[in-house]
């Protein structure tokens, strides 16, 4: 209920996964084991690549809610990246278009746009359609890298990640560790 009432104070809380309920629990997952295209499908217990959440939806949502239930300090840590960073691309991020997978409603955008107030960036649904365009991929993970805040999780940690604004990571973490990892997730879109 907590979380529900924050979520609703910072826009619309909507479900992720086919919109059947508004809260996520997200465990790390073996390969094998993983929701098939889910990022843990391709990276497992591995360290996921900088993304923004819903890169694939046609307006990702704004703020990403986390809650830890369960985990050791230091088990598949959450690294937070800024945008302002990657406004140095200019016209890179604007001009490369990307086919970003979504099944039948798929469709091409760029990382940023101006005419558009965030950014998307996720390379397990996004393609480059030029080499620049994988060139600049490569650059915002690397930027990425410069400068982020990682979030150690403890039992009632709580983090808003500003979807829009920000890049982020799961850390990787060894098996036993990671079996103990347990967030709660409440996905929030922009009112406007």
């Amino acid at each position: 209920e907590f979380l529900l009432d924050l979520a609703t104070k910072l826009g619309e809380p909507c479900g992720t996964r086919n919109l059947k309920s508004l809260i996520d629990h997200l465990r790390p997952a073996t390969v094998k084991n993983a929701r098939p295209r889910s990022m843990s499908a391709l990276h497992g217990k591995g360290q996921f690549p900088w993304h923004s959440d819903g890169a694939h939806w046609p307006v990702p949502p704004q703020y990403i809610l986390l809650v830890c239930v369960s985990g050791l300090p230091g088990c598949a840590s959450t690294d937070v990246s800024p945008i302002e960073d990657f406004l140095a691309f200019g016209s890179g991020a604007t001009d490369e278009l990307f086919a970003v997978r979504n099944g039948r409603r798929s469709f091409y955008s760029p990382i940023l746009s101006g005419s558009r107030p965030y950014i998307r960036h996720d390379p397990c649904c996004m393609t480059p359609l030029t080499e620049e365009g994988g060139r600049l991929q490569t650059a915002v993970a690397e930027c990425a890298e410069q400068q982020f805040s990682r979030i150690q999780w403890t039992p009632g940690t709580v983090a808003i990640i500003n979807n829009w604004r920000c890049l982020h990571r799961r850390g990787a973490g060894s098996d036993e560790d990671c079996d103990q990892r347990h967030l709660v997730r409440i996905t929030v879109m922009n009112r406007t």
